[in-house]
């Protein structure tokens, strides 16, 4: 288990995906990775891992790049990186990098540690001096950025002062218990539909005045499934929806061919607004529904707003989210807003909202929701991608 320092859990918090080297209190030298939930399955599953070193230069001087990158398949290689520009931390990645071995701490995209797993490659040696300096931190975002995407983009002929590629051979992996509000899983330990949906249901029980109900049935003659997960809102002012749909990482071989496994994921969230539309016109005539967790049958009717969340397991950009957005669009209705996150997005969307405090949390999620859906509208895009603006002090 690692504790993260002030300035790490600043990093972790604020971005969407990165890889730092660390010297720890006993001398110990770690990467700290910040993956999606998506990209921890393929690391556990097997799946190539790449480490990437580069400097490159920028208007400041010459500034140290770290990256890695996760193979799911050969159309979708997923790259985190980031600038190394701190002392302690270029230090730190000179002494792994002429080691060739490392511990890595996973964090998830929710920023909770899933993985821990030593890694070993073939060992590199940095000639280019770099400094560190605030004026460099300061300017380096933007310009280092941008460099080092086109870099990845084009590898073998793209410009920088030294360049170095790696494969991660991962070793001594373990899953790690992850808490959230209250629950807990352990990546990969289960199916994956149901660790979706269980943690939805976390989420939402987390921050709602009622108990959810995951997979509640209806009572009528087929008994079929009204939704994967049911939240209500305070005084019933608002329904939440959610149908979680996976991609299959474990269940996927390697036999599966690319383009149909994003045409699989596009069926998928066609079959999810069909579902959740099917719900929404149960609960607008009051249905009789039946769980687990309920000692006898009750009667819910939805007067009030619905919100229909596809939870996915990751928000993939070659997915065509444009003609999502228009058809989440078209299942919606007054009331009624249908729309598509994942669960690091579903996470950070009630963490803020718990940032009011418990009396106001629902009503806000409740309008946060309601923007999100308003945001994909306007855009015409469902890869809406939320962020908390966090005090500076």
């Amino acid at each position: 288990m690692l504790w993260p320092s002030e300035s790490l859990w600043d990093r972790l918090i604020k971005s969407t995906g990165g890889i730092w080297a660390q010297q720890l209190g006993d001398g110990e030298q770690v990467f700290v990775c910040k993956f999606t939930r998506s990209m921890l399955k393929h690391v556990k599953q097997g799946c190539k891992v790449e480490l990437l070193v580069a400097t490159i230069q920028v208007t400041n001087g010459p500034i140290r790049m770290l990256g890695a990158v996760v193979h799911d398949d050969i159309t979708h290689p997923i790259t985190v990186f980031g600038p190394t520009v701190r002392k302690n931390e270029l230090d730190a990645l000179a002494k792994i990098l002429d080691e060739g071995r490392v511990k890595i701490y996973f964090f998830d995209d929710a920023c909770v540690q899933t993985l821990e797993a030593t890694a070993r490659f073939s060992p590199m040696h940095l000639s280019v001096e770099v400094e560190s300096s605030e004026e460099i931190e300061r300017e380096v975002n933007t310009e280092a950025l941008d460099l080092f995407q086109d870099l990845v983009e084009d590898w073998e002929t793209g410009t920088a002062l030294e360049k170095f590629r790696a494969d991660l051979e991962i070793e001594d992996m373990e899953s790690m218990k992850v808490s959230i509000l209250g629950g807990h899983y352990v990546l990969g330990a289960g199916n994956e539909g149901d660790e979706l949906e269980h943690a939805a249901e976390l989420l939402l029980d987390g921050i709602l005045p009622y108990p959810s109900i995951r997979n509640p049935l209806r009572t009528e003659k087929d008994a079929k499934e009204l939704c994967d997960v049911l939240g209500f809102g305070p005084k019933f002012t608002y329904h939440i929806v959610v149908q979680a749909k996976v991609d299959g990482i474990f269940a996927a071989g390697p036999e599966r061919l690319p383009e149909k496994r994003w045409a699989k994921i596009r069926k998928n969230i066609t079959k999810a607004i069909h579902q959740g539309t099917g719900a929404v016109r149960s609960l607008r005539r009051g249905v009789e529904i039946t769980a687990a967790v309920l000692p006898e049958p009750v009667k819910v009717i939805a007067a009030g707003r619905i919100h229909v969340v596809i939870l996915l397991s990751e928000m993939y950009s070659l997915v065509d989210w444009v003609s999502v957005a228009e058809e989440m669009v078209q299942a919606s209705a007054e009331g009624i807003f249908v729309q598509a996150m994942d669960m690091g997005q579903f996470q950070r969307l009630v963490s803020a909202c718990l940032i009011a405090g418990p009396d106001a949390a629902p009503r806000l999620l409740d309008k946060n929701l309601e923007m999100r859906w308003q945001a994909m509208q306007a855009s015409g895009n469902a890869l809406v991608l939320g962020r908390v603006k966090w005090p500076s002090g």
